[in-house]
């Protein structure tokens, strides 16, 4: 991540995460630096809680013991963390609630689903001979009234496809957001010229989106299940990079 002083990992901004009722972002860097508990952040994402304090999850790997292991043999066997950060309203900080061990393969958090496995998609011919196999990737989604063209943008790259509503389907690319509703009608925002998204984190509800201007923009379907735009424009201390 590229902020004031350089890129650095230890720079908020490479992933962003939603509290579910739309009280609180959290921005988080690659590396965790503190004095205890130095990590590695996979990935973090928003908790349900209700009215309670806004809770987030983060997957996590300390790494103490590699860096003071120059076999490599303590950095080959850590371990994933699973560990709670809580917003304090009261006290407006987070705090580190507690960590558990979790799957060392582990690498993406969904709060609303039970765990799933996936192997990491893999061409049928090595790099280098021509008969390459064609990768294609899928996501599932509940809710959707059987197969159709999704209408969604091939012709430039997918941040993230998600479901939002009850029945509509999101794609976020660097040059707008596509909502699909189920009658195939499409609703589209596109960036301000010149500008780009360059990180984005959604939910069933809500969209948050980081600029190449350093701004975070902020959507939230209404009654009408339309995606819509809040005005208030938070501007951020860092840049976030591809």
């Amino acid at each position: 991540m590229f902020g004031k002083s350089g890129a650095r990992r230890i720079v908020p901004g490479q992933y962003l995460a939603t509290n579910p009722k739309g009280r609180a972002v959290m921005i988080a860097a690659m590396e965790k630096s503190k004095l205890v508990n130095p990590s590695i952040v996979h990935h973090i994402v928003g908790i349900y809680v209700g009215f309670e304090n806004p809770m987030f999850a983060a997957l996590e790997v300390d790494y103490v013991e590699a860096d003071q292991d120059p076999t490599g043999e303590a950095a080959a066997n850590a371990g994933k963390l699973l560990t709670y950060y809580e917003l304090d309203l009261g006290l407006n900080h987070v705090v580190r609630k507690w960590s558990e061990p979790t799957d060392p393969k582990a690498n993406l958090l969904n709060a609303d689903a039970p765990q799933h496995r996936s192997p990491t998609p893999r061409r049928e011919h090595p790099p280098g001979d021509s008969g390459w196999g064609i990768i294609i990737t899928a996501v599932v989604m509940h809710k959707w009234r059987g197969p159709r063209p999704l209408r969604f943008l091939s012709s430039t790259p997918t941040l993230p496809v998600q479901q939002i509503g009850d029945d509509a389907l999101l794609q976020v690319h660097p040059q707008g957001i596509r909502q699909v509703l189920a009658d195939r009608r499409v609703n589209e925002w596109r960036v301000p010229s010149g500008k780009s998204i360059v990180a984005t984190m959604t939910n069933v509800r809500q969209v948050v989106v980081a600029l190449s201007s350093a701004e975070l923009m902020y959507f939230e379907l209404d009654l009408d299940w339309r995606l819509n735009e809040y005005q208030d424009q938070k501007a951020m201390e860092a840049w976030c990079l591809h």
